[in-house]
């Protein structure tokens, strides 16, 4: 089985990563550098979503891939406040930081309008 810290973790990516995607301007989630501990991670959001838990005191590092027709910071912005508003509300942890890495600009081909 797995250990209730890792399975808590593994809860938070998901759902962090559930509300980036909700966020318009969003084109994906990116992969965050591969270390020793997450190389061997399986899943999109456990990929992209990291969480760390020091004291009580939730820091999410996200790593999400903008569309072109949209303002990076601005999107960034509006990611931060989505993940911070959703996990608060659906399990009432205090989110201390929420740090977006823009990893990646999507374009759209002219074969796909």
């Amino acid at each position: 089985t797995i250990p209730a810290v890792y399975s808590e973790r593994i809860r938070l990516a998901k759902m962090a990563g559930m509300a980036a995607l909700d966020t318009e301007g969003v084109a994906g989630l990116a992969k965050f550098p591969a270390d020793v501990k997450t190389i061997f991670t399986t899943g999109e959001f456990t990929r992209s979503v990291k969480i760390t838990n020091n004291n009580g005191c939730v820091n999410i590092d996200v790593y999400i891939k903008v569309a072109s027709n949209f303002i990076a910071t601005k999107v960034a912005e509006a990611v931060q406040s989505k993940i911070k508003e959703d996990i608060q509300s659906m399990t009432g942890s205090a989110i201390t930081k929420v740090n977006v890495v823009v990893a990646d600009v999507e374009f759209k081909n002219d074969d796909e309008e």
